[in-house]
């Protein structure tokens, strides 16, 4: 069933509800439309348009790709051309399918580590049994850490430890998929965010949960760096052959950092004959930046090409209460007693990334071993960590509301009304300017900047389109843009 349409009414029939329908399919494409509005049902309430969909992954999606034209195409299937405010609802499946996955580790872990040799006779032939077992278990353990220290995996950056919220949702559901798909429908897999956010973590995860399934797959995470250094090395001693052999030979190849690679010619030429090989051999990719696949100006047309093919997912910053159950979840893998209001204390004064996060928490945790008997009030933890709150001070002295006044001063605009529902054209372009450099310049997630300027996270979504594209299209609006930028920089 694809974008079924629920409830005909007589403002929207069956009949020009199709005709939109094929308009629209024919606007994004076949393919496009086959993978991402399948098993859709849409409900029409007043000015409502309500689309059931069957996942996370499906409507981060849709907002972030074809919002705009839903919102533009919509109208034309009523018989007044009214305007529809989109919304979502969303089905349980991912968390189903998160339960099996769960429920199949758990019995693949049991079955590696409890399952008995048959039923013995005698006694003594169970306490032999048992002893080989356990001898079993060990030598077991060993190979698996031994493969992954060799695979270049943290043990510690498992999906246990990987704390799921609105700020990384979409990139965790497309993890899982490429977990349980038997096709690589999500290949190249790309990640970005800015530093800190957890990108290596969910790589890493991916990796070790792999390895999990089946330990001889052939498993390797690395840098861009470590790519370079290798290449770099491999062309010193005429050992190219020896490198082509480890990168090109693998089930799946993990790489982060790829912004690395920019200005590096020769290196760029290495990865893109590697990556179109491992494409060849039906390889699954993961790759991670700190910034998207259109902002990597430095790297050759046609890598960007090949990366842009998959799927792109972007890491935000985690929320308030993200950053607390990150807190909460590090806490419980220690014997240390914290008192919430110190975790709560550190969740409000970090906010830029999880990386400052883990830092401050992993510093209280050493003062709390070194000083077991010592009462850490909020006040003490203040003190303690003044230093790590200085540091996310200055990370975050740029806020949407410098910005908001900035960009209003510079467009001659009232800040209230830039900020305000009022909708213009004097108002648009300054308005979507605003949106896309918050985005650009601070960690807010996107539904904190749409707190900011009064609207949801999909209108800054279309603003910041808005502004990319007006970039590309319209010669000398990027040295605008670069102008501004120069203003917070």
């Amino acid at each position: 069933m694809i974008l079924q349409l629920s409830h005909p009414s007589a403002s929207i029939s069956q009949e020009s509800w199709t005709q939109v329908i094929e308009t629209f399919k024919n606007q994004i494409g076949a393919n496009e439309f086959q993978r991402w509005f399948t098993h859709i049902n849409v409900d029409f309430y007043h000015q409502t348009c309500l689309m059931q969909v069957p996942d996370d992954m499906s409507i981060a999606w849709i907002e972030a790709n074809y919002l705009d034209e839903l919102k533009a195409i919509l109208p034309l299937a009523c018989s007044e051309h009214q305007e529809f405010d989109i919304q979502f609802k969303i089905q349980d499946f991912i968390k189903d399918h998160l339960k099996e996955s769960e429920k199949t580790h758990a019995k693949a872990s049991q079955s590696a580590t409890t399952s008995s040799p048959r039923a013995s006779k005698t006694k003594q032939v169970d306490t032999i049994n048992t002893n080989d077992i356990a001898e079993q278990a060990e030598l077991l353990t060993k190979k698996k850490t031994a493969k992954i220290k060799r695979c270049g995996l943290n043990p510690a950056h498992n999906f246990e430890r990987f704390v799921v919220s609105d700020h990384n949702n979409f990139a965790f559901a497309a993890a899982t998929a490429i977990l349980q798909e038997e096709t690589l429908t999500y290949n190249p897999f790309f990640i970005y965010g800015n530093s800190g956010l957890g990108k290596t973590h969910l790589m890493q995860a991916i990796g070790l949960e792999l390895l999990e399934q089946d330990l001889n797959a052939k498993v390797l995470y690395t840098s861009a760096e470590n790519f370079t250094n290798d290449y770099v090395q491999a062309i010193q001693n005429n050992q190219l052959d020896n490198l082509r052999n480890r990168y090109r030979n693998l089930d799946v190849l993990l790489i982060d950092d790829i912004q690395f690679l920019a200005n590096k010619t020769k290196t760029q030429d290495e990865f893109f004959h590697t990556f179109e090989a491992l494409i060849n051999s039906q390889a699954q990719i993961i790759v991670s930046s700190d910034v998207s696949i259109h902002d990597l100006k430095q790297l050759s047309p046609r890598l960007v090409s090949r990366l842009s093919a998959g799927l792109c997912v972007q890491i935000e910053a985690p929320s308030y209460e993200t950053r607390l159950a990150i807190l909460d979840k590090h806490l419980s893998n220690t014997k240390h007693y914290i008192d919430r209001s110190c975790l709560e204390l550190i969740a409000t004064e970090i906010k830029s990334d999880v990386r400052n996060l883990m830092g401050a928490i992993n510093k209280l945790l050493i003062y709390v071993s070194l000083q077991p008997n010592q009462d850490f009030s909020v006040e003490t933890v203040k003190n303690l960590l003044q230093d790590c709150f200085q540091q996310e001070k200055t990370q975050l002295k740029l806020s949407a509301k410098t910005i908001q006044k900035t960009i209003a001063n510079y467009y001659n605009v009232n800040f209230e009304d830039l900020v305000g529902k009022r909708r213009t054209s004097q108002l648009t372009l300054p308005r979507h300017v605003a949106m896309y450099l918050t985005r650009d310049l601070t960690n807010s997630s996107l539904h904190e900047i749409g707190h900011e300027f009064n609207r949801d996270h999909g209108t800054i979504i279309h603003a910041c389109k808005s502004v990319n594209a007006r970039i590309q299209d319209e010669e000398g609006f990027k040295e605008t843009i670069d102008f501004l930028k120069n203003k917070f920089t």
